[in-house]
């Protein structure tokens, strides 16, 4: 059986990679192409479009800034099962 310790260490790396691979995105295809690709305004299908349209500007800003982001557990929610949604 799994350790506490070893389930929230799964669950960072796994966050790391998600926000890893959608920083990667932004660099290679720009803020212009996310906003095209992502705005809940265009994506009205969507459910979580808004949500996901945050995340993505949340790591945009922080970048920016040299900061870091904090996310909702909403937010993390989303992260750790993005595999999962319908885009």
């Amino acid at each position: 059986m799994e350790s506490n310790q070893t389930k929230v260490e799964w669950r960072n790396t796994k966050l790391h990679a998600q926000l890893d691979l959608m920083e990667q995105e932004i660099k290679n295809l720009g803020w212009s192409k996310i906003l095209t690709i992502y705005h809940p305004d265009i994506n009205v299908d969507w459910d979580q479009a808004w949500e996901i349209f945050q995340i993505y500007r949340k790591i945009h800003v922080a970048k920016q800034n040299s900061c870091y982001a904090r996310f909702t557990p909403k937010e993390q929610f989303l992260l750790l099962n993005l595999h999962k949604i319908n885009f």
